[in-house]
């Protein structure tokens, strides 16, 4: 319905992009030896989600929300990944 209709989400969301990866990289290093590993592949999602947001990650009608904030003084300078989320 949410896409159909096409509705935004309010942004930024909470927890953020960031804040979710952080919080797998944490579970995943509790339960394993392997925390750099964890982290890079945290880095690697991190960087392809900002570089992909705006050009393949959006729907057609989210694509002026992201261009707005981006533009925006709060969010202006911020990863994306900081502003998108759950």
């Amino acid at each position: 319905a949410i896409t159909r209709e096409h509705k935004l989400v309010p942004l930024p969301r909470t927890p953020s992009v960031s804040q979710i990866l952080d919080e797998f990289c944490q579970a995943k290093a509790r339960r394993s030896s392997h925390e750099r590993l964890y982290a890079e592949i945290r880095a690697g999602v991190s960087a392809y989600f900002n570089q992909a947001l705006g050009t393949s990650l959006l729907y057609r009608y989210e694509r002026k929300q992201f261009d707005e904030l981006a533009a925006h003084p709060v969010c202006a300078g911020r990863p994306m990944d900081e502003v998108y989320g759950a």
